[in-house]
């Protein structure tokens, strides 16, 4: 652009960043010019030789320094005709993006939801161009370690380098994770390391002891589960594992833990065992009778003394072996059981002789039921047939009203 000689003609100037002191931007075609202002100012002169007049730089243009990526002057031609012109810099990419440290730890606790935001990388990333478009991501820093990495933690947001919680943590499977964030803006890039530790919470139960030496004890992966031979007509300490029912608290508060019965099939098991909910000993409170049927099942519970009171449970099988120390009872003659006889007759087996006499005292009972309905009856009869006549004798006598 050139200025005429009346000084009417503006004119815009585009630059390259670092453009050095006293370097000739314009040369003006004629007249007395003068910077009358400039912002910022410091950066832009007028240089007069031999009558001709120059817009020069000053300073280095940094835009770094300047915080701004132009200069707006007003021109003064003449000692008046103020003229506006905009000087423009490109700017330059000159410095790379850097994170501020080599690597950073930050903790997560493992019951936190999803989506929960961890870090935030662009809080953490220093780049000294006046302008810049940074753009983060993130990836597994070995992607052979355990405990699998992915959908755990992931980054979406691109611009601001978000972090947040993508999956379900659980300290006890995997408790340490390892990122490599990346931050690039077009030319440069670096790369710093993310650690993510995750911190135990009170999430689970107790975990039973899974130690046997004496019985015959199975646990899978998920419910233990306790086999146990009981003798009828006992009483007493029952040696479960390898002597009471054991269960820890893995958490790190490690909290105590008290035990009890849940339930039972079949129920009336809970009314013959009982177990001490400090130390997890079973016992037989009194003496099981061949009237309980077995093999039978006992929820045995362990709660950890907390304000979660966390629970888990195992299985108690429970079936029976003779006592040798006891001998068997005699069974009654299937008579002097009642309740029994009917069944007696078809399992247990009677004579010929105790089943007629057992048919005759039957048939005697019905007869004798159906003589004393029959004689209730008649009688019946007879008194209505009476009260009867004695209605129409009174009807003749005139106290037919009186009487009904």
């Amino acid at each position: 652009a050139v200025f005429d000689n009346d000084c009417t003609s503006p004119s815009n100037i585009l630059l390259e960043e670092n453009v050095p002191k006293d370097t000739v931007i314009y040369e003006f075609g004629g007249g007395v010019w003068d910077i009358d202002r400039a912002e910022p100012p410091g950066y832009l002169d007028v240089d007069e030789v031999n009558s001709s007049y120059y817009l020069i730089t000053k300073k280095v243009l940094d835009v770094e320094e300047m915080k701004r990526r132009y200069i707006f002057v007003i021109l003064t031609c003449n000692d008046h005709n103020d003229i506006a012109l905009s000087v423009y810099i490109k700017h330059k990419n000159e410095f790379p993006p850097r994170f501020t440290g080599p690597s950073y730890t930050i903790s997560v606790k493992e019951n936190s939801p999803l989506g929960t935001e961890v870090f935030r990388a662009a809080d953490y990333t220093d780049d000294q161009d006046f302008q810049h478009f940074l753009i983060y991501s993130m990836k597994e820093h070995n992607v052979n370690s355990s405990g699998g990495l992915k959908d755990k933690f992931m980054m979406d947001d691109s611009v601001n380098g978000t972090v947040y919680v993508a999956g379900h943590l659980d300290f006890e499977l995997e408790n340490q994770y390892i990122y490599d964030i990346k931050v690039e803006d077009g030319s440069f890039s670096h790369t710093a390391k993310l650690i993510i530790d995750v911190e135990d919470v009170d999430d689970l139960g107790p975990v039973f002891d899974q130690k046997n030496s004496s019985l015959s004890l199975e646990f899978s992966k998920t419910l233990p589960i306790y086999i146990y031979k009981i003798q009828y007509n006992y009483t007493g300490e029952i040696t479960v594992c390898p002597e009471a029912v054991k269960a820890v608290d893995v958490e790190k508060e490690h909290y105590n833990v008290k035990y009890s019965l849940e339930t039972a099939t079949p129920l009336i098991l809970v009314n013959y065992f009982a177990i001490d909910s400090h130390t997890g000993q079973m016992r037989l409170e009194k003496e099981l009778t061949r009237n309980v049927p077995l093999p039978g099942v006992i929820i045995i519970k362990a709660e950890d003394i907390s304000s979660s009171a966390h629970s888990s449970i195992a299985v108690l099988f429970l079936y029976a072996e003779p006592n040798p120390n006891i001998p068997p009872k005699l069974r009654s003659p299937p008579l002097l059981r009642p309740r029994r006889l009917i069944s007696a007759a078809f399992t247990e087996g009677i004579s010929q002789d105790v089943f007629i006499g057992m048919m005759t005292v039957l048939m005697l009972a019905v007869v004798s039921l159906v003589v004393a309905l029959t004689y209730i009856i008649i009688t019946c009869r007879k008194s209505r047939k009476k009260q009867q006549m004695k209605m129409r004798h009174y009807a003749f006598g005139g106290y037919k009203n009186e009487v009904k």
